[in-house]
């Protein structure tokens, strides 16, 4: 692995989770830069099929009153559609 780029929020405690395909005790450099809040993913074009396709259905739920949840609020679904069991 060569470079590494991910988007994270800050935890109440401050801890950052890599990612396990990094070898333990490998060298790395980590540059934190604050996103403001008013980034829209939506914004950012797709490079690939999937990302026009996907980006397509977005839309599509969104004209159809669809409602975007929170990052918190997802993951509660993701745990109701697995019957309450969490990875934690």
């Amino acid at each position: 692995m060569t470079a590494l780029t991910m988007e994270t929020r800050v935890t109440p405690d401050h801890t950052l989770q890599l990612p396990d395909e990094l070898p333990v005790n490998a060298r790395i450099r980590i540059h934190i830069e604050q996103i403001s809040e008013d980034v829209d993913a939506s914004n950012t074009p797709p490079r690939t099929p999937l990302g026009h396709r996907l980006t397509q259905l977005r839309r599509a739920y969104v004209a159809n009153c669809g409602r975007l949840l929170s990052p918190d609020e997802l993951d509660l679904e993701v745990r109701h559609r697995r019957g309450g069991l969490g990875d934690d």
